[in-house]
């Protein structure tokens, strides 16, 4: 079978890259349930994800500029596995579905999980810091690309815990994955290190599957925007979500 090309262009790094094909190009890998820097995207898939997403807010301006007020994180489902037949009608969604189902094939390789859905991720100015939390499920990840810089001054944060870590005290610590209980952590394991990625626009991070991460107050001055493709282990489905999904608490 001929290799599709890849999408990603490799970033300049101080750090030595780890060996890597054209499924696995990993220029930063802080793993297993870490961060890994994939590379940058291309000018032409760079202008496709611009161009999608000023049509979505333009579709959405109500609804975005309510959610900005409320300075929550929230999120605009695009596309979701739960509710197949319904898309945001933009001009170009099958040239972002495509570049979507593209992407998550070549950073996960085939069979590794179901392609679960994609959109957009913003952290308003003056937003607060969020839980502790996994997203949905152990068996979720995601790939984001900025828009814009991630800053030490809105940038997500995540955990990455010592490899032999009990089961049983993780269990614990993630009985409620919207509120990961990371002083637990703290206190009955050997180490626990909190990082912070700093990335340039349209870089491709990998989220791996059960990441603990929360999304920092943003003290900057622009709304942080990502584009997010989620895989899921496993066919079963996660609840569907509207079009526009804020947190709640």
């Amino acid at each position: 079978m001929a290799r599709r090309p890849s999408r990603l262009h490799n970033v300049g790094s101080t750090m030595t890259p780890t060996t890597s094909t054209a499924t696995d190009t990993r220029v930063y890998a802080d793993g297993p349930a870490g961060m890994d820097l994939r590379g940058v995207l291309p000018d032409a898939d760079q202008h496709l994800l611009r161009a999608a997403y000023e049509e979505s807010t333009s579709l959405m301006a109500r609804e975005l500029r309510e959610s900005l007020a409320l300075k929550k994180v929230f999120w605009i489902n695009l596309w979701q596995r739960s509710s197949p037949e319904e898309r945001i009608a933009l001009q170009n969604i099958d040239a972002v579905d495509a570049f979507s189902r593209t992407l998550a094939d070549q950073v996960y390789g085939a069979g590794e999980a179901e392609f679960d859905g994609y959109g957009w991720i913003i952290n308003p100015t003056g937003s607060r810091m969020q839980d502790w939390h996994v997203d949905y499920t152990n068996d979720y990840s995601t790939i984001f690309i900025p828009l814009s810089p991630l800053t030490e001054c809105n940038s997500l944060q995540y955990a990455v815990l010592p490899p032999d870590l009990p089961a049983e005290l993780y269990a614990r610590a993630t009985a409620d994955l919207d509120r990961v209980d990371l002083d637990l952590l703290y206190r009955e394991s050997e180490w626990v290190s909190i990082r912070q990625l700093i990335a340039r626009p349209f870089s491709v991070l990998k989220m791996d599957f059960g990441a603990i991460h929360r999304g920092i107050a943003n003290t900057g001055s622009y709304d942080r925007v990502m584009f997010w493709i989620s895989v899921k282990r496993g066919h079963d489905l996660l609840p569907p979500e509207p079009t526009l999904q804020r947190i709640v608490v």
